[in-house]
């Protein structure tokens, strides 16, 4: 232990007793790293991921395509339970949560590496894990925006809407572009806590440059109508419909709205349009799950490749470079059209001077495994 609090150290920049040139190119050293590793994308985010990976279909990444009214009480419209998760090879998934395990272990100070270690936990089915080591993050850094809103997505996903709500709050206090990225959830646990009101502020205040997505239009369209304002809720409907005419969700509400209004043949006629749209999406449901019983490791290698490549970028931002291209290597193994690992092996390279390396690395994702250092 004491060896890994050492090389701790030495990553923060803060080396023990060593001369002044020495310490002056680990700092150099430790500012290269962090510019790798934050030239490359955002670490691993939205723990829904997993499902979103792992499910197919038109539209069936989102949550939103799970209507409301055909919701038990209580429950997320996606949860683990909902998606038939193909059973994948232990020794991936004992080998991402080792990542995991690495990242609070060697960085137990840090807020950023346990963020992005309870997100692996969580990407990996241990909900457990990844709950404790975002209490951890936040017992220290009650200010880390990001374990905040993992940890609000969290609760959206197991069907707490009160708890996501008040998290995904918390988060963008403190940090105000996590607003936009957690919209949909923050409004739809919004509109389930009978906050819908502030559930149409939140959306309208995030709203892109050309308008909403079909999926916030769907919850404008629910929202409004809890408000009791049918006609505005009518047209939210109406514009999904025109942008998918087969939207279930938006049948389903229009033949509420209707019903509210008065007028019943209207309500009738999408009412009978969501049932057998409804129909279709179980039938198709069947025949995924069967299909899904046949998948293999291919399905859960890029998920596994994003945990690999964010750990390797907690390594890299705390200047510990063997262990970062470890991370890296492995990404591009799983994930290997992905151009990411690719990018940050290849600056890395460029870094540390092993031109050839970087040529190599741009031009083929051939990799040989590398070991860990037997010295950690």
């Amino acid at each position: 232990m004491a060896k890994v609090i050492r090389r701790n150290r030495k990553a923060k920049g803060r080396p023990e007793a060593s001369s002044a040139p020495a310490k002056a190119s680990l700092t150099r050293r430790g500012r290269l790293l962090a510019a790798i590793a934050l030239a490359g994308a955002a670490v691993l985010s939205f723990s829904v991921q997993r499902l979103v990976f792992l499910d197919a279909g038109p539209h069936a990444d989102h949550p939103s395509q799970h209507p409301r009214a055909e919701r038990e009480p209580g429950r997320a419209f996606f949860s683990p339970a909902d998606v038939n998760v193909p059973s994948m090879p232990e020794s991936l998934a004992v080998e991402t949560r080792q990542a995991a395990a690495r990242l609070v272990e060697v960085y137990p100070d840090s807020a950023d590496a346990l963020s992005v270690a309870g997100r692996i936990y969580y990407a990996f089915g241990d909900e457990d894990a990844a709950e404790r080591t975002w209490e951890a993050c936040l017992k220290m850094d009650p200010g880390c925006a990001d374990a905040w809103h993992a940890m609000g997505e969290a609760a959206w996903e197991r069907g707490d809407y009160r708890e996501a709500a008040d998290r995904l709050t918390r988060a963008a206090r403190i940090d105000p572009e996590l607003e936009s990225r957690g919209a949909f959830l923050l409004a739809d646990s919004l509109v389930n806590i009978g906050e819908a009101e502030r559930a149409v502020r939140v959306l309208q205040r995030t709203r892109g440059p050309t308008g909403p997505t079909i999926d916030e239009e769907l919850l404008l369209g629910q929202a409004l109508m809890q408000l009791g304002e049918h006609e505005p809720a009518q047209n939210h409907f109406e514009q999904v419909l025109a942008r998918e005419s087969d939207s279930a969700q938006a049948h389903f509400g229009l033949s509420t709205v209707y019903a509210r209004l008065g007028e019943p043949d209207k309500s009738q006629k999408h009412q009978e349009a969501y049932v057998r749209l409804k129909m279709q999406r179980v039938e198709e449901g069947r025949r995924h799950r069967a299909q899904s019983r046949d998948r293999d490791i291919a399905d859960v290698r890029p998920l596994a490749g994003r945990c690999f490549l964010s750990a390797g970028k907690v390594h890299a931002l705390h200047g510990d470079a063997r262990e970062a291209e470890r991370y890296w290597r492995r990404a591009l193994e799983l994930a290997p059209q992905s151009p990411q690992p690719r990018t940050l092996l290849r600056m890395l390279y460029v870094q540390q001077g092993r031109h050839e390396e970087a040529l190599a690395i741009a031009k083929s994702g051939d990799l040989s495994p590398q070991p860990a250092d037997p010295e950690r």
